[in-house]
C-alpha cells in the first residue's frame, strides 16, 4: 500500500497552514495590519496564541519562496531604461516632545 505525498508547505512541519500564512501577509500588506495586531485578535477572538516570531517566521519564510518573483519584477522595472524616483521630503514627527520634527524622504516609482 503506498500514500500519496503529503502537499508541499511554505514552512514544513509548521502549525502554520499555507492559507494562513497568505492570510496573515495579506492582511499585513494589503490592510496594513501589523503582526502583533494580528497575533493580538488571535488571542482575543479566537482564543489562539500565537508568538510573534511563528507568524513571523512563516511570512519570511514565504518571502524566500517569492524570491524568483521579485528578481523577475527587478528585470522587468529596469528594462525599460527610464525609472522616475519622486524623492520629496515630508516632515515625520519625533514621539518625543523635546526632540524636533525630522525630515523622511517619501519614495515613489
Amino acid at each position: 500500500m503506498a500514500t500519496a505525498a503529503a502537499p508541499a508547505q511554505i514552512v514544513p512541519k509548521s502549525k502554520l497552514s499555507n492559507e494562513f500564512i497568505v492570510e496573515v501577509l495579506a492582511r499585513k500588506y494589503q490592510q496594513h495590519l501589523p503582526v502583533y495586531r494580528q497575533c493580538a485578535v488571535l488571542a482575543e477572538d479566537y482564543g489562539i496564541e500565537l508568538s510573534r516570531k511563528t507568524v513571523t517566521d512563516g511570512i519570511l519564510a514565504a518571502g524566500g519562496l517569492l524570491s524568483a518573483v521579485v528578481k523577475a519584477q527587478r528585470l522587468e522595472l529596469l528594462a525599460g531604461g527610464y525609472v522616475q524616483a519622486d524623492e520629496t521630503t515630508n516632515a515625520v514627527p519625533n514621539r518625543r516632545e523635546d526632540r524636533p520634527q525630522s525630515p523622511g524622504l517619501h519614495v515613489g516609482v
